[in-house]
């Protein structure tokens, strides 16, 4: 359970600003030297040699299909863009992306803000929330561009000396891949699933036992057995991970009904250090990338629908109506909970019920826990 006083988020904020102000010395000696020795050490990120060397912390492995194309294409780009000033080395620590950021042992990453949930629950706004009535990838993108939710996503990552962008998204509708199928609560209960972010809390207030494992792990882990359902992204992140060579069985719209939106973050004392242009080219950069992810996910939708039944034998089928409506019910508990931790989460989530409300024209649906 998050807490205020979290002992390995308040070590990790206070290293994580040691380490910037560590940087700004040590990085210029560190350059002086490997200039003398006519070397430069790939090891250690954001060391200026001619070319400022960068590490890229994401939880995929380079050879992974999907996810792990788009990080390779993002840094390949950002490098291209920024006329070589940049050399941007991918890695995969066993923590998350904002840790490795925060540590000083990466600049960037690339991933879901579902893994930054142990550091700040409110992050799950960011990623794509349970149930029913939240955001899908247009939503998104439009609270973040007009209605004010980078500001907010700004304010909390700064907390954690970061930096946010939207940087694609793996779907909507991700649906629920399991090996039986799914005829009632009973179907759930006692069983493994793996899925993310706050669809944890919602598995296990359904009675399941949600587990975490890496996306590109999930299908193997599926064929042994060690879980019986699991959850990432949508038709085409499937295809990728080869979850449908195992499953046959997927299941409604899924707890992230919304899907998962993918981020990009980078250490926030580089951000401020960089001129006016390098910072447009970067956000113009993001912005492509996000909006062409977004476009490579509704072209293949419904065409990999059709394959995904025809080829692998896929069966579609809803989700029992007990299991929708217990989904939906702990789905509006545990965002409650969530956006209601303190007066940052309070912030975030009155402004994304807002702009929900008035963009779709609802009036509010929610309890006390997310009065604006």
């Amino acid at each position: 359970m998050w807490s205020k006083d979290m002992d390995r988020r308040s070590f990790l904020k206070s290293t994580s600003a040691a380490a910037a102000v560590a940087s700004t010395v040590a990085v210029p000696a560190m350059a002086a030297q490997n200039m003398a020795d006519g070397a430069s050490s790939p090891g250690a990120p954001a060391i200026l040699v001619g070319t400022k060397e960068l590490v890229l912390a994401m939880p995929w492995r380079d050879g992974v299909s999907g996810p792990a194309d788009q990080a390779q294409r993002l840094a390949r780009r950002l490098e291209t863009a920024l006329d070589g000033r940049w050399r941007i080395r991918l890695d995969h620590p066993s923590y998350g992306g904002l840790e490795a950021v925060m540590t000083a042992q990466a600049d960037l990453y690339f991933g879901t803000e579902n893994h930054n949930l142990p550091f700040h629950p409110a992050f799950a706004f960011f990623a794509g929330l349970p149930g029913a009535g939240v955001f899908n990838a247009d939503d998104l993108v439009a609270w973040l561009k007009i209605g004010g939710g980078q500001e907010h996503w700004d304010d909390l990552a700064a907390e954690f000396n970061v930096k946010p962008f939207l940087a694609g998204h793996l779907g909507r509708w991700p649906g629920l891949w399991s090996m039986q199928p799914i005829h009632s609560l009973d179907d759930i209960a006692g069983q493994r699933v793996a899925v993310e972010g706050l669809a944890l809390d919602v598995m296990r207030g359904l009675g399941a036992e949600p587990v975490q494992i890496n996306a590109d792990g999930l299908a193997n882990a599926l064929s042994k057995g060690e879980i019986t359902a699991a959850e990432f992204g949508g038709p085409l992140t499937s295809l990728a991970l080869r979850i449908p060579a195992v499953a046959k069985h997927l299941n409604g719209f899924g707890i992230l009904e919304g899907g998962i939106a993918l981020s990009f973050g980078m250490r926030k004392s580089l951000w401020d250090n960089l001129g006016t242009a390098d910072r447009a080219i970067i956000n113009a950069i993001l912005a492509e990338e996000a909006q062409t992810s977004l476009a490579e996910m509704r072209a293949h939708e419904k065409p990999l629908r059709g394959m995904l039944r025809d080829v692998f034998g896929v069966i579609f089928a809803p989700l029992p109506s007990d299991v929708a409506i217990a989904i939906d019910r702990v789905a509006e508990a545990v965002v409650a909970h969530a956006g209601s931790v303190d007066p940052t989460a309070q912030r975030i989530d009155a402004s994304y019920h807002a702009f929900r409300n008035a963009a779709w024209g609802l009036e509010r649906q929610y309890g006390a826990a997310h009065t604006s």
